[in-house]
C-alpha cells in the first residue's frame, strides 16, 4: 500500500526499482517514481455472477390468476434469483423487501392495482409487469415494462441481464 507509513522514504531511497500500479491514479501519488505499467486488481470471474433479483410481491390463488407457472419458469432461469413474498410479510416489512430486490415482477392475469406496483415505483425499482390494473396507465413511463407473453417477457429479462454483462464487460477488459 502506497499510503501506508514510511512508504514515501521507502520509495525514495529505490527510484530505480519499477512499479507496478493498480490504477493509474496511484501514479500520480508518487509521479517521480519508475512505473512500467498499471495492472488493475485480478479478481475470479466465476465469483461475480451478474444475477437479476426479482420480487414478487403477494399472495397466489389456486386460479392460478397471479401467474404461477410464468413465476416457475422465471424461476428456473439461471440468471435469475426470484425472492417471493406469498403475502407473508407485515405491512412494516414490505418497504425492507423492496430493497433487496432489482425489479418488481407481476405476472398477474387479473388486478385491479397492483398495489405493488406503486410500490415498487416509489421504492426506486423498475417494474416487469402484464398489462393489469393500472399498469397500462403508466405505459412509457421510466422504468416501467409492460408484456404481454412468456416469450416478450423473456426477452426483456435477457435484455436487463444484457445489461449487466456490458458492465461486467468493462472489467473484464481492462484485465487484457
Amino acid at each position: 500500500r502506497l499510503d501506508a507509513g514510511g512508504m514515501p522514504a521507502l520509495l525514495d531511497a529505490h527510484r530505480d526499482v519499477p512499479l507496478v500500479a493498480v490504477s493509474d491514479s496511484q501514479r500520480r501519488w508518487f509521479p517521480e517514481q519508475r512505473w512500467e505499467a498499471t495492472i488493475h486488481h485480478g479478481l475470479p470471474l466465476d465469483h461475480f455472477t451478474p444475477k437479476l433479483r426479482l420480487g414478487f410481491v403477494g399472495r397466489r390463488y389456486a386460479t392460478g390468476r397471479k401467474g404461477d407457472e410464468l413465476l416457475r419458469a422465471v424461476s428456473e432461469l439461471p440468471y435469475v434469483e426470484l425472492l417471493c413474498t406469498d403475502g407473508k410479510l407485515s405491512d412494516a416489512e414490505i418497504p425492507r423487501f423492496y430493497q433487496q430486490i432489482d425489479y418488481v415482477l407481476i405476472t398477474s392475469s387479473i388486478e385491479g392495482g397492483p398495489l405493488c406496483f406503486q410500490e415498487g415505483l416509489l421504492s426506486g425499482k423498475e417494474i416487469i409487469s402484464t398489462d393489469v390494473g393500472m399498469v397500462s396507465e403508466f405505459r412509457g413511463a421510466p422504468g416501467v415494462h409492460i408484456y404481454r407473453d412468456r416469450q416478450e417477457l423473456f426477452t426483456l429479462l435477457e435484455q436487463k441481464l444484457e445489461e449487466r454483462l456490458k458492465l461486467r464487460a468493462n472489467v473484464q477488459r481492462s484485465g487484457e
